[in-house]
């Protein structure tokens, strides 16, 4: 698929996330290949944007609804299918310490995209496709949620992935920042080979690029290719679905990744592009959680049921209209939210 092809397809935004384009990278694998070997479905059309530490990750609506027919009909009729998937979360729980002792880059490389497969990317798009079955699932939908509360990823990345980020900066010496830039087949060349993406190369990624799989390879795009453009204009009044319900009023803390943890104070309202688990020390002292993505079977609607904490999701603006220190007001029973000055 080239640059040409990319644009007759309309584009839909399927998640925003505050992390490395390495990790970007892994789930474009783990959502086509990988998934599709493993259920029988894969998405063919994957579409990223990514600048400085942000990213977008873009999907084709015909696909997406073909993963959510084809998850249903798993769900209604081969439920050992399901059994057997969330028997190999089980299983790699269980084996996280083993993980971390192997040291071989391919090995260690291929058991990350394996956790992504099994630990979020499935029990993601089984939880999407049960709201389409007519079966009673409560008790699937309850395993799925506590795998979902749960996810590994974040903390397997710096623990697995980032001390062979380490390696090929202390063979080179080139920035850190810049080396989290790299794909996951380009990472296990820069450790077996000693071959590895330019300098230049990785700036040009940071500062603005599209990429997408063609033919199982990554193709990267620096020139703007205008069609995943976002016009939307911001509202002047911010509301969402409402989680769990509760009022709170407090100030504002951005919460996108693990860095900004350590200024989170107790009775802060959380604000997040989407809540993970990594983020559950900052999660259990809010006094309310406000989310730009999710849906009712989101990470943040899920912890804040179990948890009792007010909260708004799929806001689509919130971490872009209020910043650090605002004060503001949740009213997590009409779904609104606004800012709100102190006397």
């Amino acid at each position: 698929m080239h640059s040409g092809n990319l644009k007759n397809i309309k584009w839909t935004k399927y998640l925003e996330r505050e992390q490395e384009l390495f990790i970007f990278a892994a789930f474009m694998q783990t959502y086509g290949q990988l998934l599709k070997q493993e259920t029988g479905f894969g998405f063919e059309k994957q579409l990223h944007y990514y600048n400085d530490t942000k990213g977008i990750f873009y999907k084709d609506p015909c696909e997406l609804q073909a993963c959510n027919k084809h998850f249903t009909n798993i769900i209604e009729n081969e439920p050992q299918k399901v059994s057997k998937w969330i028997q190999k979360e089980q299983e790699i729980q269980k084996k996280q310490h083993l993980l971390l002792q192997n040291k071989n880059p391919i090995q260690v490389v291929n058991n990350f995209q394996k956790l992504l497969l099994y630990n979020t990317v499935i029990p993601y798009r089984i939880l999407a496709a049960i709201q389409y079955s007519n079966l009673n699932k409560q008790n699937l939908k309850k395993k799925l949620e506590k795998i979902r509360s749960k996810s590994l990823y974040l903390t397997l990345f710096e623990n697995m992935i980032k001390p062979l980020l380490h390696k090929v900066h202390q063979k080179i010496n080139m920035p850190k920042n810049l080396l989290s830039m790299m794909t996951p087949k380009e990472l296990i060349m820069a450790l077996e080979k000693g071959i590895l993406p330019s300098k230049i190369e990785l700036k040009k990624r940071k500062n603005g690029c599209h990429f997408h799989i063609s033919k199982n390879k990554i193709q990267f795009y620096y020139n703007k290719l205008d069609i995943t453009k976002n016009t939307t204009k911001l509202p002047k009044k911010l509301s969402g679905n409402i989680a769990f319900q509760g009022k709170s009023k407090g100030e504002v803390s951005i919460v996108n990744n693990l860095s900004q943890l350590a200024n989170f104070q107790k009775g802060n309202i959380l604000i997040s592009i989407n809540t993970n688990p990594a983020l559950i020390s900052a999660i259990s002292k809010a006094s309310a959680i406000i989310t730009d993505e999710g849906g009712f079977m989101c990470h943040a609607a899920i912890i804040a049921r179990e948890l009792k904490i007010p909260c708004i999701i799929g806001t689509k603006h919130a971490t872009r209209i209020f910043k650090n220190g605002d004060m503001i007001e949740v009213n997590a029973i009409k779904g609104i939210v606004k800012k709100i000055h102190l006397e």
